[in-house]
This record gives C-alpha cells, structure tokens and sequence, in this order.
C-alpha cells in the first residue's frame, strides 16, 4: 500500500437471531476506494423479521487482528453513538432497511475490515471481505 493509501475492507457480519433465519445484512460494492482527506462511504442493507425496531451495529478490526466497535443506531437513536473522535456518521433508514456509515476526513489508520452486523444476534463466519474502501492521495 502506498503512502497515502487508506484501504477500508468491508463484511457484511450476518448475524441472525438464530431463530428467524431470515434476518441478514449484506454490504455492497466490493470495493470503493477515496483519497486520504477525504470521506469514505460504506453501505449496509439488512433484512429484520424477527424485530420491528432492530439495532445495527458497525465494528471494524484492524489489520493486526484487533477488533473495534464503531457505532450502534436504530430507528429511535436520533446521535449516533461512536468511537471518540467523531469522525464517523450515520444514516438509517428504517423504511428501505439500509444504513451506512461515513468514515470522515479518512487516515491511513482507517485501514481495516468494517463489519455492519444485525442484533440480536449469532455468530457467523466471517471469512471474505465482501466491501472495500481504498483511500489514496
């Protein structure tokens, strides 16, 4: 990866309830790459049956195998609770079942593999990044 380079890698962490196998999330495209400085958009659609007011959660682990958690939203939290720094939003949309998170101003320390999951959840393997975001200068 080249100086400048911020490469954000993206899965979609289906995570069911375990007992309404319908429940997913999905995360589209498989890549998208931005300079450093500048925003990186990253998108989750989900699938809820078994809760009419479900919590979608962004984490990311980080190359060296750490993993952190980003945000948490539904449809009644209004500020997105996120890591410090508040340099990620959100958008949820409860109608389309969709929400993204932008990673604001991106830094190479961005770098890492997102993960949109689904609660209540289960756990599933979480074998190949589906979703990238490449930052470059």
């Amino acid at each position: 990866m080249s100086p400048g380079t911020v490469c954000l890698f993206l899965t979609a962490a289906a995570l069911l309830t375990g007992l309404c196998r319908a429940d997913s999330v999905s995360q589209t495209p498989a890549a998208i790459t931005v300079n450093e400085g500048e925003d990186g958009p990253l998108f989750c659609n989900y699938t809820a049956t078994s809760s009419s007011s479900p919590y979608l959660f962004w984490y990311r682990q980080h190359f060296s195998g750490s993993m952190e958690y980003v945000l948490k939203r539904n449809q009644y939290i209004r500020k997105t609770e996120t890591l410090p720094g508040d340099r990620f939003s959100s958008e949820f949309d409860h109608v389309n079942q969709t929400i993204h998170l932008k990673v604001l101003n991106t830094e190479p320390t961005d770098s890492a593999v997102y993960y949109c999951a689904l609660n209540p959840t289960e756990t599933q393997n979480w074998a190949d990044p589906i979703q990238k975001l490449s930052v470059s200068h």
